[in-house]
């Protein structure tokens, strides 16, 4: 599925991402209450808005726990050299900033492998522009990691935003942390199919999609489902991705359905 197969340089040459699971999706609703007056006279009343940007300030400097319990991390020593004694989470971030700038998808990845991401995306409110509103609501994507709960979302942001008066939290789930089994042989067989298409000798780096896909939905039916969809190593996979004209370079496309009709030749024979 998509989600994965971008190309990256180690130190030992070309490497895909095979992505064997992914982090969950939740979304946070947070509703902040307060007293409307006209907005001649604001102390008059308790104006919600500025409780709302006082939380999503709280929200952007958040200091997510770190972790380094994903698959990808155990994958670093083998592929760039890392010692396994410097692959802790208070080093993590220090690992990243030492890498090189031609590996910054890398450094994107493990930074969102390594701890939730709270994120304010939507927010609503007010009635008129002379009211001091007495009510608002934030949205925010929340993308979490295995073991993470609602409960555990919802625990962060009561503790992080508990001196709002008038701040009410909901959590609310879209998707769950899922993982496939790690099949040596189908890596194998991946690899194998790389290798035909693009006549060098590359490696494949197990990891997570820190966004979800569908393949949410039927790992839990008994699927065994992996995030790959390579693109031209030479090409900018990512350019448009929800974005605006969102689109597939066609060299993109051409590698892909290359490497997926090798990929079936390898499993099939």
């Amino acid at each position: 599925n998509e989600g994965g197969g971008g190309s990256f340089q180690t130190p030992n040459g070309l490497c895909f991402a095979v992505a064997i699971g992914e982090k969950g999706r939740l979304e946070a609703w947070i509703d902040f209450d307060g007293k409307s007056c006209h907005a001649s006279a604001p102390w008059k009343g308790d104006n919600a808005l500025l409780k709302l940007a006082q939380a999503v300030q709280k929200i952007k400097d958040y200091q997510p726990e770190i972790s380094t319990s994903v698959i990808a991390f155990r994958e670093l020593p083998r592929l760039f050299g890392v010692k396994e004694s410097d692959i802790t989470p208070e080093n993590i971030d220090n690992l990243m900033d030492g890498m090189s700038e031609d590996n910054s998808s890398v450094k994107s990845m493990l930074r969102g492998l390594s701890r939730m991401t709270i994120v304010p995306t939507m927010v609503s409110g007010g009635i008129k522009s002379n009211v001091v509103p007495d009510a608002f609501r934030l949205i925010c994507d929340v993308r979490v990691l295995p073991g993470q709960t609602i409960q555990y979302v919802t625990d962060e942001l009561e503790n992080l935003l508990s001196d709002i008066q008038g701040c009410k939290i909901s959590v609310r789930g879209t998707t769950s942390p899922s993982a496939s089994p790690s099949d040596d042989s189908f890596l194998k067989a991946i690899r194998r199919s790389l290798v035909k298409v693009t006549g060098a000798n590359v490696d494949v780096m197990q990891t997570l999609t820190t966004g979800f896909t569908d393949s949410s939905a039927v790992r839990p039916l008994g699927t065994i489902v992996y995030n790959f969809a390579p693109g031209h190593p030479d090409s900018n996979t990512n350019n448009n991705v929800h974005g605006d004209n969102e689109s597939i370079a066609v060299a993109d496309l051409v590698f892909r359905t290359k490497a997926l009709a090798a990929l079936a030749y390898e499993i099939c024979g």
